[in-house]
């Protein structure tokens, strides 16, 4: 039995439906055909998936090679990391609570991991508790964002270098990076403009974590971001997912960036888990 596919938008995206990601008896190559369609459409939407912490992972371990998540001050260290406002009890955890600071930071636009080496190459985020009409997550594709430009504007961009650091995107989020995170996170330079692996398609890669261009004046470069990254979300080259409990997104960090819609998350119950594959070509 073949994954049921739906395409999500025009540019980019795919639904898969019709198996369980859980089954020990899934044929390889219908877990292959998962990743494929990230490669290949920059995010792929699992339906129907009621997964543990254990059989996230395993699923993940069949596709390749998980790598640990950033360790942040204050977050256990880990391969599956919950992204919940909900305690062991299932109540919405006190306003002052560390995690209503965290979840801040994901609600600029960003690619996860840009500011470690290795980067993460694939990222899944499955929904176990999601409220209705509100906290959707957006997409956009970086492939269509480089299409888009005129050839004098790509040429320009071609050779430019960025800088990605974890607490300059931390600070635009107001959250405070301790002395600890200081001296782990250093900046990483990262070409802005990469050859997809896969499909050969030039893509940029923006980030709110990006802290400057190497050879351009800060404020300069900083204002050049802002513009290609409010230019690069245009409707055409987005698309939100209107969660449901049970889907598995996973997105290809050399294709797509990403951002979480605000919601009011002292009221709404929000209960997640996230898993990376490590970019194996990210010496």
């Amino acid at each position: 039995m073949a994954w049921k596919e739906r395409k999500l938008a025009p540019g980019f995206g795919m639904e898969l439906s019709g198996q369980d990601l859980a089954d020990p008896d899934l044929p390889q190559a219908e877990r292959d055909a998962v990743y494929a369609a990230v490669a290949h459409y920059g995010v792929a939407v699992v339906k129907g998936q009621d997964l543990t912490n254990d059989e996230l992972y395993r699923f993940a371990a069949t596709v390749g090679s998980v790598v640990e998540l950033p360790r942040v001050a204050g977050l256990a260290p880990g391969h599956v990391a919950a992204l919940s406002n909900v305690d062991g009890d299932g109540n919405i955890v006190p306003p002052d609570a560390r995690v209503h600071r965290e979840l801040r930071t994901s609600y600029v636009w960003h690619i996860d991991s840009t500011y470690t080496r290795p980067r993460a190459r694939i990222s899944m985020l499955l929904g176990r508790v999601v409220p209705s009409g509100c906290a959707e997550t957006d997409f956009c594709d970086l492939r269509l964002a480089w299409e888009a430009l005129s050839p004098a504007e790509q040429a320009r961009l071609e050779g430019l270098t960025a800088l990605h650091w974890l607490i300059h995107s931390r600070q635009q989020s107001g959250v405070e990076s301790s002395d600890e995170d200081r001296a782990r996170f250093q900046p990483i330079p990262r070409p802005l403009v990469a050859v997809h692996h896969d499909t050969g398609r030039k893509a940029l890669c923006l980030a709110s974590h990006i802290s400057g261009i190497v050879g351009m004046d800060d404020e300069a470069a900083l204002t050049l971001i802002d513009d290609l990254t409010a230019r690069a979300a245009t409707p055409a080259n987005c698309y939100t997912h209107h969660w449901d409990a049970g889907d598995l997104l996973l997105w290809d960090n050399h294709a797509v960036m990403h951002r979480a819609n605000a919601y009011d998350i002292t009221v709404h119950k929000r209960d997640m888990r996230t898993i990376r594959l490590e970019d194996l070509t990210d010496a």
